[in-house]
């Protein structure tokens, strides 16, 4: 009986496996991924945690049959939850972390301050038996009102930091060209190939242009 129930047991595991899970995370505003992590939770228990790659890609190995919470997390920025990360989901998450001045929490004890998604289960036919008790499926029907208040909340800023981050994105081109205008002229007027009068004058101008851009910057500024 002990070693059926054994050989049950190493065949159960066997079964198992593995499956990938691919991340692909960046910041709204293109700063450095350098501090952060991403966790991995089952059933609020950490199993694993690892740096964030410089280009954001993340590839993980987790055990098949079994139901994940991943949290992706960087001081300064709002930490976002994927749930309900099994070997029939899609496995592939692109995560965009929006900025937030308060301080990261790795505790894990709220989601009242976390972006969160929900991985689709409505097609897993992992069998119960390979299940067993690991599951812990979080549906976004069942979020309390603080809950969908909060997430509401950061879906609103995220929203608006995104639009805002487009302006920018235009507005530092322009500035880029600027700039590069203003050292063509300074090249031309210290090799003599424009009169100093003109080259002063087309680099008020450009000194203008650039004034107002970063005047429009400072506004938009999150």
């Amino acid at each position: 009986m002990l070693f059926t129930t054994i050989l049950s047991a190493f065949l159960l595991f066997a079964q198992a496996g593995e499956f990938k899970v691919k991340f692909q995370i960046e910041t709204v505003d293109h700063m450095s991924l350098e501090g952060a992590s991403i966790y991995i939770l089952e059933r609020g228990e950490e199993v694993m945690r690892q740096n964030v790659t410089a280009d954001g890609d993340m590839k993980l190995k987790l055990e098949e049959g079994r139901l994940y919470e991943a949290w992706i997390m960087k001081q300064g920025y709002t930490a976002h939850v994927i749930h309900n990360i099994h070997s029939e989901g899609d496995g592939k998450f692109k995560v965009t972390l929006y900025k937030n001045s308060d301080d990261m929490t790795t505790d894990f004890s709220s989601y009242l301050s976390a972006n969160r998604q929900f991985d689709d289960v409505k097609e897993m036919t992992i069998p119960a038996a390979l299940l067993g008790d690991s599951v812990q499926l979080v549906k976004e029907g069942d979020m309390s009102k603080d809950e969908e208040k909060a997430l509401n909340s950061i879906k609103s800023v995220a929203k608006k930091q995104e639009k805002s981050q487009k302006k920018i994105d235009k507005l530092l081109k322009k500035r880029t060209k600027l700039d590069e205008k203003m050292s063509e002229v300074s090249t031309e007027l210290a090799e003599g190939e424009t009169s100093r009068t003109d080259g002063e004058e087309d680099k008020l101008k450009i000194q203008e242009k650039i004034v107002k851009i970063q005047g429009k910057l400072d506004k938009l500024a999150y």
